[in-house]
């Protein structure tokens, strides 16, 4: 399923709201460029679903951040970004790719968050 969580800013404060529409949604309600631009929100981020989720059944997309090491221990942070020339799903960490493709590495780690 393509969906998509968009982060809005409200403009003057510190208030931050986040929504998950699929993309027969965005395309229905035009979130293109923003819809609440004249309403006083910002958009932080749009970012896509990865398909997967993390232990606790949390969805994972774009930029979200997981700790890799979630049998406690020493955190192994890792971003996940899409790799344009890989095709897949991939783990950033510490300014390189660790190239796991989450089409075929099982999920096994916490999502903490953008």
């Amino acid at each position: 399923m393509n969906k998509y969580r968009y982060r809005f800013k409200q403009i003057g404060s510190d208030e931050i709201i986040t929504v998950v529409l699929d993309l027969t949604k965005i395309e229905i309600q035009g979130f293109s460029p923003n819809p609440f631009g004249n309403l006083g929100w910002d958009i932080l981020s749009r970012d896509q679903f990865t398909g997967k989720v993390d232990n606790n059944g949390k969805e994972l997309f774009a930029n979200d951040v997981v700790n890799l090491n979630h049998e406690g221990g020493t955190p192994m942070y890792a971003k996940i970004q899409w790799d344009t020339l890989g095709a897949c799903w991939i783990y950033y960490r510490e300014g390189r790719s660790m190239h796991l493709n989450l089409s075929w590495t099982p999920v096994e780690f916490v999502n903490i968050g953008v």
